[in-house]
């Protein structure tokens, strides 16, 4: 494979990841938004339990597809032994650790869990 060929499918892999990470952004603002404006999920603990397991579903799938588009990324760079790039060039290509991504997307599933718990959690009766 050529080694323009290698980086063209690195950089698609990059902008793939960024993808998926913006898009998890755009779920869990939303995600937030219904916990907050959606009518009656105060009164209802089906409604809410359900809007907690769709977003860790998706959540989930997310992340194994961040997992997926890394292990893709670290096979294609490590496909073509040798390669001919300038120092600059290599640090681009080499994919980040899942230990570098995993952590902040666990980190914010957890906290928009909590989020949507206290946002949810129904007002104590007036007297």
């Amino acid at each position: 494979m050529p080694i323009t060929n290698e980086v063209a499918l690195i950089f698609s892999r990059s902008d793939q990841l960024l993808w998926l990470w913006n898009f998890y952004v755009g779920i869990v603002v939303v995600t937030v938004a219904a916990a907050v404006w959606l009518p009656g999920i105060r009164e209802n603990r089906w409604l809410r339990f359900g809007l907690m397991f769709l977003f860790a579903f998706v959540a989930y799938a997310n992340l194994e597809s961040m997992r997926w588009v890394l292990l893709q990324w670290r096979a294609i760079a490590e496909a073509v032994p040798g390669r001919p790039l300038s120092e600059a060039m290599e640090k681009v290509i080499e994919a980040p650790h899942p230990l570098w991504v995993f952590p902040f997307h666990l980190i914010l599933d957890v906290a928009v869990l909590v989020a949507i718990g206290k946002l949810t959690k129904p007002k104590p009766a007036s007297v």
